[in-house]
């Protein structure tokens, strides 16, 4: 070793809290010629760069100083003179933090000695800890002495090294005791080491007593507290107490969501009737709901944000041209059925997801969840899933522009054929697909349409869809039925799994992406079915929304008539 560089990382390892510090200290303290002596100090540059993982290795950050030789990422692939170098000074450090950094990562390198590697760092990490806990920086060093702790305990379990595990967990013990004793106000840090402390079952009475108090403890901070519950309840044996601390926690949720007030009281409440109902708490369940419906979706504290968005007339034009080109009423029908899905394709989707991603990093990072004003309540759990939503968005406001355009070239059929119901539905019949039944109230969604009374257009025609398509797929020898299981009774199957059932018959997936996000997807999607079905709107359909569900139809009418002709003309390339 050299002892200049020895004394720098000795000088540097003072009082550091934080992997980071300790290696600006060092770097500030050798001089360029240190740096490149025997290539010591490059060799702990790099080891003091590499970071935990998640998968609870090590990858390394450091560059090194010829881009036409990269250093590793993997310790497992650290040249052997650089591995001596650590095993050198990780026999000699005085700090155990940076002994035991370089005893793990001589460990991760599984070469020479590597399992004694491994206990060594252990031992180190467990000392370390007491050096931490005594930092300048405090805050700092309880966050450093927490994450220690819980890396020797994780090692030692994987290795089965039981008399080193039971000592850091000792360490532990005394580390959250003192904490809680003291009045310390980390609750993180106690949950992070309880939680460690957890894992080995059966979990030994002490630390089933240090959850109680730390429950006692808590009850100011809501998040952390039923994090504790749940930890207490997942080492508890006896059922009836197990039963009392579900009630504990859920009720915690519930007081919780008092504090807070529109939709993030709701997110709240809608977290606790979840948990009520997966614990088999009924009452606590309905106190949650009855709590939701309360509430006035106008007092929500949401935003309405509005946004114009002009149909290209190209767009608009090539729509009514190409319904325009027809000689009769029966090619005008077709045509209009024969045009791509208005959801787009799933590949420009994905293009458009992609861009707006790169230009709109926020909303790539905020967790968005839809609201049913009904409850209201959500639709499903917030998440993240930015690609997801941003995909889904452009389908939906291709879906919108293309059925101000439908709406257009429907409109444009009726003025120019002012068809009769006879003649509609001797055009529309096709059976078993499309029996006259059918047919004539296809026919008089469509006459409803062109009077304007979409109301009584959509009733007849949302129904159609289920219809046609299940007939439509039966032609095609896809299951369609239900059989019974349990208390559930057989029957026909329901228009999502008849939609998520389309390809098997042949059918487009862009038009199944289509009817999906019309008719039955609550989460991203228009969701017209579930609206209509279940009396959720108030207002009279857009009549682009109508013609969009007209549309649905005439497309299943056309594969009726021609089943294994699924091409489709574009209007906008004519």
């Amino acid at each position: 070793m050299e002892p200049s560089i020895r004394q720098a990382l000795d000088d540097a390892s003072t009082g550091f809290v934080s992997y980071e510090q300790l290696l600006e200290r060092f770097l500030k303290a050798l001089t360029e010629a240190a740096l490149q002596n025997d290539g010591q100090g490059v060799a702990l540059w790099a080891a003091f760069s590499f970071h935990h993982n998640e998968q609870k290795g090590f990858t390394g950050s450091y560059a090194g100083s010829d881009p036409g030789e990269p250093w590793p990422t993997d310790p497992r692939q650290v040249p052997a003179e650089v591995l001596a170098v650590w095993a050198a000074y990780a026999a000699h450090a005085r700090h155990p933090g940076v002994r035991a950094r370089l005893h793990h990562l001589l460990w991760e390198a599984r070469k020479g000695d590597a399992f004694q590697h491994a206990r060594q760092a252990i031992k180190a990490y467990r000392d370390a800890a007491a050096e931490f806990l005594n930092a300048p920086e405090r805050n700092s060093g309880q966050v450093r002495a927490c994450d220690c702790l819980t890396v020797a305990q994780d090692l030692a379990a994987s290795l089965s090294q039981t008399t080193l595990e039971d000592s850091v967990r000792s360490v532990m013990t005394d580390f959250v005791t003192a904490m809680l004793n003291e009045g310390d106000d980390a609750p993180g840090l106690v949950l992070q080491l309880l939680r460690a402390l957890s894992v080995r079952r059966p979990v030994d009475e002490g630390v089933c007593r240090l959850l109680d108090t730390a429950c006692d403890r808590y009850t100011s901070d809501a998040f952390v507290l039923v994090d504790l519950l749940e930890l207490r309840r997942d080492v508890e044996t006896d059922v009836a107490a197990r039963t009392d601390l579900d009630r504990r926690i859920v009720t915690t949720v519930l007081e919780d969501a008092e504090r807070l007030s529109g939709f993030l009281r709701i997110d709240r409440l809608s977290t606790a009737a979840t948990m009520a109902r997966d614990r088999g708490l009924v009452d606590l369940h309905d106190e949650a709901v009855l709590r939701m419906q309360r509430t006035d979706p106008e007092h929500l504290g949401m935003s309405c944000f509005e946004e114009t968005i002009r149909v290209p007339k190209a767009m608009f034009d090539a729509y009514t041209q190409w319904v325009g080109g027809a000689s009769t009423l029966g090619e005008a029908l077709g045509r209009l059925a024969a045009v791509p899905s208005p959801a787009g394709t799933s590949a420009n989707a994905q293009n458009a997801a992609h861009r707006i991603a790169q230009s709109s990093a926020f909303l790539s990072v905020v967790s968005t969840v839809r609201i049913n004003p009904v409850g209201p309540v959500p639709v499903a759990p917030a998440a993240v899933d930015p690609l997801a939503n941003h995909a889904a968005q452009w389908r939906l406001v291709s879906m919108e522009l293309t059925g101000l355009c439908v709406a257009a070239a429907l409109d444009q059929i009726g003025e120019r054929f002012d068809p009769d119901e006879d003649t509609l539905v001797e055009l529309l019949t096709h059976p078993p697909v499309v029996p006259t039944g059918r047919a004539r109230r296809l026919a008089l969604a469509l006459l409803h349409y062109w009077r304007q009374e979409y109301t009584a257009a959509y009733s007849l025609a949302l129904p159609r869809v289920e219809g046609l398509l299940r007939e439509l797929l039966r032609q095609q020898d896809v299951p369609v039925v239900r059989v019974a299981q349990g208390d559930a009774r057989g029957g026909a199957s329901l228009l999502g799994t008849l939609i998520d059932r389309m390809t098997e018959a042949g059918l487009d997936p862009d038009w199944q992406d289509f009817l999906r996000l019309l008719l039955t997807d609550g989460a991203r999607g228009m969701n017209l079915r579930n609206d209509e079905l279940h009396d959720l709107a108030d207002d009279e359909p857009q009549p682009h929304r109508v013609a969009l569900v007209l549309l649905a139809d005439l497309y299943l009418v056309s594969r009726a008539h021609q089943p294994n002709a699924d091409e489709t003309a574009d209007p906008q390339e004519g």
